[in-house]
């Protein structure tokens, strides 16, 4: 999941970029020419709008805290092969977005939007010939968790999480409510923690 975020300042040009692709050795033809066409589209392509809130009272939001807020397709149907391939048969994220909280108390609700900028490297790949991308008009799970040190490797038992579904026929806000994990949550995150 690392690898798939980015800070919304970095912006997808500087990741996909001629001279990154060439630097990385990896496919730089195909990857050029993504970019390229990444560059022809327009800047402000929104694919989901959503508000997270949380209802549960003394959350505390530390300086380093920020919100991650991710979405998916919700099946496989029509995910690209190569993409299906190389996240082991499950939907990978399409969109990924970090939203640094800088230790406010009031920021929640928040209200965020998930645009071409936050395209993560599988939701900006095998665009169609038309100009879109080949999760545009599908239902997508949108999932944000609020992470207390900001590091989006690192999973707390005390983060919180929500969960939503955005309907593409709809095209509504998400309402994500963030609640602390489950039972079943907390005891994989706390072992996972203990093992690092």
């Amino acid at each position: 999941l690392m690898g798939v975020l980015h800070n919304r300042h970095l912006g997808k040009r500087a990741f996909l970029g001629k001279g990154a692709c060439v630097g990385l050795g990896i496919a730089s033809r195909t990857l050029a020419a993504q970019a390229e066409e990444q560059e022809r589209r327009p800047s402000s392509s929104v694919f989901v709008r959503g508000r997270c809130l949380v209802t549960q009272e003394g959350v505390s939001i530390g300086s380093q805290s920020a919100l991650y807020v991710t979405a998916r397709p919700t099946g496989t149907t029509n995910v690209p092969r190569a993409i299906l391939d190389g996240s082991n048969g499950k939907p990978p994220p399409v969109l990924a977005a970090r939203i640094p909280l800088e230790g406010k108390p009031d920021s929640f609700p928040l209200s965020f939007s998930l645009s071409d900028e936050d395209l993560t490297v599988e939701g900006a790949a095998s665009s169609g010939e038309d100009g879109h991308y080949w999760f545009e008009n599908q239902d997508l799970v949108v999932s944000a968790r609020l992470d207390s040190d900001g590091m989006a490797a690192t999973r707390d038992p005390g983060d919180m999480v929500g969960r939503a579904q955005y309907f593409a026929a709809k095209d509504e806000e998400v309402v994500l409510q963030l609640r602390g994990r489950g039972i079943g949550g907390r005891f994989v995150t706390a072992k996972a923690k203990k093992k690092k």
